[in-house]
């Protein structure tokens, strides 16, 4: 199996009206045109959301892996966002990105 570790939805998509199934549906398009069987969606937080991500992986559980993403500042919410989104919505995993979302990988609410 041919797994992918790195897709994302575009905020393009998500900014243009798609609906998760139409996101789905072009990220499973993507896969097969590469030979990828399996897809990690690593969203950036804010930007798209982790119940996106929920519904987006929905329509093809078996094909699709969904993350979570949060900003780490302020961490209280963070990590009731991170738990909700591990707990209650699935999502496997969290993806960070401190240039885009602003925050110092260093610092000690993040480590």
């Amino acid at each position: 199996m041919i797994f992918d570790f790195h897709l994302h939805i575009l905020e393009k998509w998500v900014k243009d009206g798609a609906t998760p199934r139409a996101a789905a549906e072009k990220l499973v398009q993507f896969m097969e045109e590469s030979g990828i069987d399996v897809g990690v969606i690593l969203p950036i937080a804010p930007y798209i959301l982790n119940d996106y991500v929920y519904r987006v992986v929905s329509y093809e559980p078996k094909r699709l892996v969904g993350f979570a993403s949060v900003v780490p500042n302020p961490a209280d919410i963070a990590m009731r966002e991170l738990r909700r989104a591990i707990e209650d919505l699935g999502l496997r995993g969290v993806k960070l990105h401190p240039g885009m979302q602003g925050f110092c990988i260093r610092h000690p609410h993040v480590i």
